[in-house]
Order: C-alpha cells, then structure tokens, then sequence
C-alpha cells in the first residue's frame, strides 16, 4: 500500500534535500574554489562596453558584453570592421588594452587612427596560420589589463596544414575544426578570467557564405563551422549599402549605410535592429569617419511624441525650432543636447522593452497605459 504523503513529510522531505545539496555545494567549493558553483543570486548583470554608436548601443542594451563572445557578420563593406575597430577605441578609452588579430592582415595604421584608435598603444598580431592566432587569443584573455581581444576574421584563418600542403589536396572541415577548437579555448579562459573579476570581451569579425544549389530555406552560412555561433551571447548581422551625394563628389560614395538585426542574444537588450551613416569623405560637419545617428534618434523622439512638428514650427523638450535642420545641426554641435536627446531615447526604449503584452506608454506622461 502507497505511503500518504501529508504536507509536513513534505516540507521535511524538502529541507532534507536542500540540505544535501547545500552539503554538495560546500564540498565543491572546498574542494575547487568558492567560484566553481554558487547560488544565482551572487551573479551580476553583465557589463557592456560601448560602442559610442548611438543606434547600436540602443540595440544591445549598451554595448558588447564582456566576458562573452560576440560576433559582427556580413558581406564586405557592410560595416562589420569598423564597429570591432570601435569598440577596441572605447575599451582604450577606458584605460584597458585592446589586442586585434589581424588575421588578414589589412590592419591600416592611418584608418585606425582616423578612427580613434591610439595606434601606438594598440597591440596588433599577424599571425602566419591559425594555430598561431588562437594560441595569441588565448594568451591575452589571460593577460588582466586586456580589456578587448577581437579577431579580423574568422574567416582568413588558415590552418598550417593547409599553407604546407598543395593546391590540388583538399583539407575537409580544416577551417572549422580550428575554430572549434578555438571556441573552446576561448570559452574556457573567459571563464576562468571571470572567477578572478577579470572580464575580457572576444569580438569575432566574420564573412557571409552562401550554399550554392539551396532552394528551400536560408542559403547564407556562417564562415568557420557553427561552433562559434553556439558559444555567442551576442550576434550581429550587417548590411551595408554605400550612398552618393552628388553635391560632395559625384565619382565617390559620401556615405555608408549600415543597417543590421540582432540575431542572438543572452543577454537583455532592448532593441533587435539598427541602422545609422557614417561619412567616407568630410562634409556637412561630419569628419571622416564620424558616425551620423540623428536619424535614428529623430525617429525615436517622433514616435515617443517628444519631437513634434507644429504649424509652422518643429517643437522639442518644449523649445520651438523652425526648421528640422536647425535641432539637427544642434544635436551634432552641442554635447549636452545631444545626451539630452539619447538619454530620453534610451529610458523610453527601456520602459517599452519591459511592457506587458499588449500594454503601451503615454508619451506624454511615460507611464504605463
């Protein structure tokens, strides 16, 4: 006949059992450290590192997240260099070293420093096959003032195997088994740097392939095997699409679009797209190279009804302007207003992220309707 279980031999059964497990995890952390396993409510949010682009900042909640690994994909001038050269310029603005893999090895020292990047201090390896540059990876996640270790790209890294060997012989899975193997080293010491409060981020740069022959589903594969794509907490799909403006030059492009959709995260975000322009030749008060994310910050202040246009007059955060233009060249010019038009952007987006379904805000008052 089957034991009646009463509430009171449950919870004792319960205690009993929490007990036992707390024992396990004394005996764990005794034996291998009190940073082997611990309760969830020791964890803190993850950190960021950001950008300094606006819109995709925005996107991710604040930037790329460290002790993790983060990918930036997509085809060429998409964008995807650029924004693993800026974030290593913000890591150096925080006072940590950034380490690019150059594994192409198209690192251009004038680009760099247009850029932002302090080229003297920037540590920048060549390596003459795959081996050689996860070994490099490896090393400087361990070293504790390296704050970024990103690679330029997954895709040129070569096995030795296949430099040694000839043209005609085929090296199946080559490229992947390397990174594979890399994934696994780098996962590895992000976590042990992690035990330490050391937090190294790894950004990996990578191409767009495609399967030819498919005709159902997606045709695009990701360069390297999908290991990599597996051990990503944040995963960045670009589009970059090059823009003329005849009254700058009518032979040469003025500006690139990028565009391009969050397509993993394990981390909260609270956006999934992002779009802003940066300027390949000087003009209209942009340097070379300075990003343009007013577009996406007008959107924002339109859609949350802050930035509304009158009968004859555009209206933001109360001040009249005549023409759009004039909160434009504002914005660009004054660096308080500018953070005065991000914040409100960014503590809006966030109160929209966390609504119930079907619940929206007032853009008048922000609260919850």
């Amino acid at each position: 006949m089957p034991i009646k279980r009463t509430a009171k031999t449950l919870v004792e059964k319960s205690t009993k059992a929490t007990l036992a497990s707390d024992k396990v995890l004394g005996a764990l952390q005794k034996q291998h450290g009190e940073q082997v396993a611990t309760k969830g409510g020791s964890f803190k949010p993850v950190p960021r590192i950001p950008t300094g682009i606006f819109p995709l900042d925005l996107a991710t909640g604040g930037g790329i997240p460290r002790s993790r690994v983060s990918i930036f994909f997509g085809p060429e001038s998409s964008g995807k260099s650029m924004q693993g050269y800026l974030a290593l310029r913000q890591v150096q603005a925080m006072g940590e070293t950034a380490v690019l893999i150059d594994a192409e090895h198209a690192w251009d020292n004038e680009w760099g420093g247009i850029l932002g990047l302090d080229t003297k201090k920037l540590i920048v390896v060549q390596p003459d096959n795959a081996e050689q540059a996860v070994d490099a990876i490896e090393a400087f996640l361990y070293a504790k003032d390296v704050g970024m270790v990103g690679v330029d790209s997954v895709s040129a890294m070569v096995t030795e195997n296949e430099i040694v060997s000839g043209a005609e012989k085929m090296i199946v899975a080559g490229a992947a088994m390397i990174v594979t193997k890399m994934t696994r080293k780098v996962t590895m010491a992000l976590n042990r740097e992690a035990k330490l409060d050391h937090l190294p981020s790894f950004t990996a740069i990578s191409q767009t392939r495609y399967e030819i022959g498919k005709t159902h589903g997606d045709p695009e594969k990701f360069s390297g095997g999908q290991a990599l794509k597996f051990a990503s907490s944040l995963t960045l799909r670009f589009y970059g699409k090059k823009v003329m403006v005849e009254a700058v030059n009518k032979d040469k492009p003025a500006m690139l679009h990028v565009a391009g959709i969050v397509k993993k995260y394990k981390c909260p975000i609270v956006g999934r797209s992002f779009e802003f322009d940066q300027a390949l030749i000087a003009h209209d008060g942009l340097a070379l190279g300075q990003v343009e994310a007013w577009n996406t910050v007008a959107a924002f202040l339109k859609s949350q009804g802050q930035l509304v246009k009158g009968k004859t007059e555009w209206v933001l955060f109360g001040k009249e302007y005549k023409v759009l233009d004039e909160i434009k060249t504002r914005y660009r010019s004054d660096p308080s207003f500018m953070q005065q038009c991000e914040t409100a952007v960014t503590e809006t987006a966030k109160k929209i992220d966390k609504l119930p379904v079907g619940a929206k805000i007032d853009t008048t008052t922000g609260e919850i309707m």
